[in-house]
């Protein structure tokens, strides 16, 4: 019997004990959970856990009694509000929160992938995780057998596959009509060298990106700092971007008062900057302006990007974590890229605003020193 759904509804510690002690003594419960490798929980309809195998947490799995998934996991939108896990305004765009909802108020079944942003809600680690809920019944009690596996790694090696397959793809298709064209016609292409040149370059500092994700993933960081001159390399990218922009119709304007050197990692800051501006670039109907800008802050610079296009709600709740994307099936690192190599090769941060009053606004941050 399906039953109605209250986000903000919680049971008391008596209901939640006595509910407990009925599922504990289940001889069933207590061997699935032992023997298998995912996290295997049961819920009560307030989504709260009454009991929950060891296999995720490093602690006794009686505390978590009485929690809601998000709070267990750490989730960093689970104090959003003050009814805990699912009633933040973050927590509606949860495919966990609503595959369990789901499962209560149809008594069905329900199965989906969905990402848990858990740790310091300054620096956040998205969790790729597989949920199943199945509805239970016990003693006339409805309850949620909740299975929760961790798919990041399998999740990670697709979206790098996938997006390194279709970036590089392009870049060497755009080589191959470059050199073909200065083949059939060299009278009109004087300038087909540089062209190429530029084109091979655009894939090996690919490649170079895909590495540099992989390697922070893991951990492996390998200094490859240098000086450089941030208004003549900011000029050089929108310089190989500007036939992009007129392709969208897009006018790009670069606006700098400021000429700063600083040690960076050159690959990471050119395919940061170059992902904020084609971000902005695809969002933008013809004939907007997608702008650039350094500033300085103390010991900090500031280099934004920023255009017209207001971000959706839905998608500002979501738009660093893993996997995420606007663009389809196979996509989805992208932002999630741009913070985590800014945060682990720049000593930098990755942050956007997006309102009616200022349009979006990506910055990123790094030190000057």
């Amino acid at each position: 019997m399906a039953q109605k759904y209250d986000k903000n509804r919680r049971a008391t510690l008596n209901e939640i004990e006595s509910q407990a002690n009925e599922i504990i003594d289940n001889a069933i419960v207590r061997t699935l959970a032992e023997y298998t490798s995912d996290f295997v929980g049961i819920l009560n309809i307030c989504r709260q856990f009454i009991f929950g195998n060891d296999k995720f947490f490093k602690m006794d799995t009686n505390k978590i009694l009485g929690m809601r998934p998000g709070e267990v996991f750490n989730c960093i939108h689970h104090q959003d509000s003050e009814y805990g896990c699912g009633s933040g305004v973050a927590c509606k765009y949860c495919d966990a929160v609503n595959t369990v909802a789901g499962a209560i108020t149809s008594n069905t079944p329900k199965e989906s992938e969905g990402r848990i942003q858990v740790g310091n809600i300054e620096n956040p680690t998205t969790m790729n995780v597989k949920v199943k809920a199945v509805p239970i019944e016990w003693k006339k009690q409805q309850f949620i057998m909740l299975f929760i596996q961790d798919i990041g790694e399998q999740k990670l090696a697709e979206l790098i596959e996938r997006t390194f397959f279709h970036d590089v793809l392009n870049s060497a298709q755009n080589l191959y009509s470059i050199l073909k064209l200065s083949t059939l016609h060299s009278d009109r292409l004087d300038n087909s060298q540089d062209l190429a040149g530029l084109n091979l370059n655009d894939i090996i500092e690919q490649v170079k990106y895909f590495q540099k994700i992989r390697n922070a993933e893991n951990g492996d960081i390998v200094d490859e700092n240098k000086e450089i001159d941030v208004q003549e390399e900011l000029k050089r990218i929108v310089n190989s971007i500007k036939s992009y922009a007129i392709a969208n119709n897009i006018k790009l304007h670069y606006i700098s008062s400021i000429s700063i050197k600083i040690r960076t990692d050159l690959v990471v800051f050119r395919r940061i900057i170059i992902n904020m501006l084609k971000n902005a670039i695809e969002a933008e109907k013809c004939n907007s302006i997608v702008e650039i800008e350094t500033k300085r802050r103390e010991n900090r610079i500031l280099i934004r990007v920023k255009n017209p296009y207001v971000i959706p709600n839905q998608v500002q709740a979501q738009i660093f974590q893993r996997a995420y994307s606007t663009k389809g099936t196979g996509r989805g690192i992208g932002t999630y890229g741009m913070r985590l190599l800014a945060e682990s090769y720049l000593s930098g941060k990755v942050n956007f605003k997006s309102d009616v009053e200022a349009g979006t606004v990506f910055t990123l941050e790094l030190p000057s020193y």
